[in-house]
């Protein structure tokens, strides 16, 4: 009896032993992910606000409608400037602006719900002036035309893109210790150049775009180096941290927990 006991109790402890080991493990390889990305990555994204006026009172909205997580590259302000693109046509598609957070890179964010059907869509467009959802194609499009728009006219900037250049696909792995546990992310990629309103002058730098869907969710991230400081790296590591919805509260709880304190 005693025997069995013993055997018992060992297997128990070596349980103990072997979660145990697992936790540290999981815990250590979550430190040198954070460790990497805060080489890189400053603040988290604080989500936009709108006013919204009723009858009765003004109260501020998220015109995202959903919880997202991004760590910004560092030394780009974590709340996005107060004027959006887009506000003053906001009447083609649902909720669809452009949020730029300043810095170096300046970072460009718009996320949107999604209209699957293009035909669909399309007949419905024609039959209705109904605020909708943006189709894949039409959100990417007008991504670009509301960036264009802001380097326009708040940096004197056009920007050109290669008509004929196709989105290439980008697969970003997220490793096995980060919150949500290891998987790919699937993005479509495509750059510009943001070059002077004067003519003959050489470029300001390049512009990235980074297309992510999820389920009826399209999320664009647009990143504006000044030229000779691009950084795939710290590129990969943003987008990357992108979480949606319930993954990103957990990632947001993460990070409020491991970020070096002040």
């Amino acid at each position: 009896m005693k025997k069995v006991v013993s055997a018992f109790l060992f297997f128990v402890v070596g349980c103990d032993m072997a979660d145990y080991q697992r936790r540290m493990d999981e815990s250590s390889a979550r430190l040198k992910i954070f460790d990497e990305e805060n080489r890189y990555l400053g603040k988290a994204i604080e989500p936009p606000s709108l006013r919204e006026k009723t009858a009765e009172k003004e109260t501020s909205i998220n015109p995202w409608g959903i919880d997202v997580f991004l760590r910004l590259p560092r030394g780009v302000a974590s709340a996005p400037e107060e004027q959006p693109i887009g506000l003053k046509d906001l009447v083609a598609f649902k909720d669809f602006l452009l949020f730029k957070y300043a810095g170096d890179p300046s970072v460009y964010v718009a996320v949107a719900g999604l209209s699957a059907d293009e035909e669909k869509s399309k007949e419905k467009k024609e039959k209705s002036k109904e605020v909708r959802e943006p189709t894949h194609k039409e959100f990417r499009d007008r991504v670009k035309e509301l960036a264009a728009e802001a380097m326009r006219t708040r940096e004197s900037a056009n920007l050109e893109c290669d008509p004929k250049e196709e989105p290439a696909t980008r697969i970003v792995s997220v490793p096995a210790g980060s919150a949500g546990g290891e998987r790919k992310l699937t993005f479509e990629t495509f750059q510009c150049e943001a070059r002077p309103a004067v003519k003959d002058k050489d470029t300001l730098g390049l512009v990235f775009f980074h297309y992510y869907q999820h389920a009826e969710t399209q999320v664009m991230i647009v990143f504006q180096f000044v030229k000779g400081r691009e950084d795939q790296k710290m590129m990969e590591l943003c987008v990357r941290s992108l979480a949606l919805e319930a993954e990103a509260g957990a990632r947001r709880r993460e990070f409020a927990r491991m970020r070096p304190k002040k």
